[in-house]
C-alpha cells in the first residue's frame, strides 16, 4: 500500500496550506510528509506536530548536519516519527547516524542508496566508522540499491535492533551481501529474516554458501509472491 503524505514541500508549500491562519497544523491521524532537504532551515513558518512519517529527499551531505537536526526538530517533533525514508550514501554515516539517533521510535527505514560518485567527499568528511555509536530502535529496513562492501560489514552495527532486512535490486551481488551479513551478526542478535529477489538457482546458491560456510544452524528460504525470504 502507497504512504499517503499529508503535503510535499519542495520549493514552495501547496497554496492550500495557506490557508491556515495557524502555523501550528494539529494533524490528528499522524499523516506524513515529504520534505526538501534544501528547505528545512531556520525561518521556515510552519510547523507539523502529529506527523509519524518522514520522507527527506534530496542530499543532506554538505549541510552543517547539527543545524539541519535543529532546524528540523522545529518543523517536525522527531521523537514521533516511526516510518522514514532517506537518501543514503555510504561515504558519510555519520550524519545519518547522528539524524537516526535523534528518531529513537523509527521502526521502519527505508535507505534510497545514492552512489558516491554522485558527490565529492573531502577527506575531513570521511567516516571513522571506529566512532559510530547507534542508539536507534530500527527493526525492519529496506534497502533500495547497491551498498559499498564496507558498509554491509557494519549494518547490523548501524541498526543493533533489526529483525528483518529487505534487499532491493543486488543483483549477482547478493551472495556475498548475504555472507557478509550473516558472517556479522555480533551487533544484532534480533535479526532473524530476509527479503530479496531471485529464483530457484540463487536459493540454491545461498544453501550451498549457507551450508558450507555454517552461517546458520536451523533457517528456511522459500519463493514468496514478493520474493524470496529467507529465516531462522
Amino acid at each position: 500500500m502507497r504512504r499517503r503524505y499529508c503535503c510535499q514541500i519542495d520549493g514552495s508549500l501547496d497554496n492550500n496550506i495557506y490557508l491556515y491562519q495557524d502555523p501550528v497544523f494539529y494533524l490528528s491521524s499522524g499523516p506524513g510528509i515529504r520534505m526538501k532537504n534544501r528547505n528545512i532551515v531556520a525561518n521556515f513558518p510552519f510547523q507539523f506536530p502529529y506527523v509519524t512519517a518522514l520522507e527527506l529527499i534530496d542530499n543532506y551531505y554538505t549541510i552543517n548536519i547539527d543545524s539541519f537536526i535543529d532546524n528540523l526538530s522545529h518543523i517536525i517533533i522527531l521523537t514521533n516519527i516511526t516510518y522514514l525514508k532517506i537518501s543514503f550514501n555510504n561515504q558519510l554515516l555519520n550524519n545519518f547516524v547522528k539524524l537516526l539517533n535523534r528518531m529513537p521510535n523509527v521502526q521502519k527505514l527505508i535507505l534510497d542508496v545514492r552512489p558516491s560518485s554522485e558527490m565529492e567527499v573531502s577527506s575531513d568528511q570521511q567516516t571513522n566508522t571506529a566512532d559510530l555509536v547507534c542508539n536507534n530502535n530500527v527493526q525492519n529496513v529496506i534497502i533500495t540499491d547497491k551498498l559499498a562492501l564496507t558498509t554491509v560489514q557494519l549494518i547490523n552495527k548501524l541498526f543493533p535492533r533489526m529483525e528483518c532486512l529487505a534487499i532491493q535490486n543486488r543483483g549477482d551481488a547478493l551472495i556475498s551481501f548475504v555472507q557478509t551479513l550473516l558472517s556479522n551478526r555480533i551487533s544484532n542478535n534480533h535479526l532473524f529474516s530476509l527479503v530479496f529477489y531471485g529464483d530457484n538457482a540463487m536459493i540454491n546458491q545461498l544453501i550451498t554458501m549457507i551450508d558450507n560456510e555454517k552461517l546458520l544452524d536451523n533457517y528456511n528460504i522459500k519463493s514468496r509472491w514478493f520474493g524470496l525470504c529467507l529465516w531462522w
